[in-house]
C-alpha cells in the first residue's frame, strides 16, 4: 500500500520532489522526472508512505499558494526569491526595454528617457 500526503504548494515555494521511505526506515527521493518505478526498484517494503517536499520560490518569479510550478515575472521585471504573488514583480531603473523607437528604461520618476536605436 502507498500513502502520499497533501501535495497542494504553499504560498512562496513551489514542488521540488517526493520523498518516500518504507516500513524498514529505507529513504528515497524522486524528482527531476525520474519515474515512479525507480520508488520500487529501491524500496521494497509492503507500505511505502511519501511526502512532497517544497523549495523557496526563485527569484525573478513568484509562486501562488497551491501552484507547483514557479511563474515567471513579466518580461523587463524581476523579483525577489521567496515572492508569492505577482504584484512582488517589480520594474527598477537598471531595466531596459526595446520596442520599435529603441531602447529605454522607466525611471523611478519623471518622464521615459529614449536612448535610441
Amino acid at each position: 500500500m502507498m500513502y502520499l500526503d497533501n501535495w497542494t504548494a504553499p504560498k512562496r515555494k513551489f514542488f521540488l520532489n517526493w520523498e518516500c521511505s518504507d516500513s524498514s526506515n529505507k529513504t528515497v527521493t524522486i524528482g527531476g522526472g525520474a519515474p515512479i518505478s525507480d520508488l520500487f526498484k529501491t524500496l521494497t517494503e509492503s507500505t511505502i508512505s511519501c511526502k512532497a517536499v517544497f523549495g523557496p520560490c526563485p527569484a525573478n518569479h513568484y509562486c501562488v499558494d497551491g501552484g507547483h510550478t514557479p511563474l515567471s515575472c513579466p518580461d523587463g521585471s524581476k523579483s525577489a526569491p521567496g515572492s508569492g504573488e505577482i504584484t512582488d514583480c517589480y520594474v527598477d531603473s537598471a531595466t531596459v526595454f526595446e520596442d520599435a523607437f529603441g531602447t529605454f528604461s522607466l525611471p523611478i520618476s519623471g518622464q521615459v528617457h529614449y536612448v535610441g536605436k
